[in-house]
C-alpha cells in the first residue's frame, strides 16, 4: 500500500471533499462567466473565449488553493 494510506489523518472521504471543493472552485467561475457573457455578447464564440480565459485564471490560483486544502 502507498504511505498515505498509512497515515491516519489522512481519508479516502477527505481526499474526495478536497478534490471536490477545488473542482467547484475551478468550474462555477468559468460557468458563470459563460452565462454573462452570453446573455450580454450574445456570441457564443466569444463566450467560450471569454470563459477560457477564466478557467485558466481559476487554474492557477488552484495551487494555492489545494495546498490550503490540503492541509484541513
Amino acid at each position: 500500500m502507498s504511505d498515505w494510506s498509512k497515515d491516519s489523518n489522512v481519508t479516502k472521504k477527505k481526499i474526495y471533499g478536497a478534490g471536490t471543493i477545488l473542482a467547484l472552485i475551478i468550474s462555477i467561475p468559468g460557468i458563470i462567466a459563460f452565462i454573462i457573457a452570453n446573455s450580454v455578447i450574445d456570441n457564443f464564440f466569444i463566450s467560450i473565449t471569454i470563459s477560457a480565459i477564466v478557467y485558466f485564471i481559476a487554474m492557477g490560483f488552484s495551487i494555492k488553493i489545494a495546498k490550503k486544502l490540503s492541509k484541513i
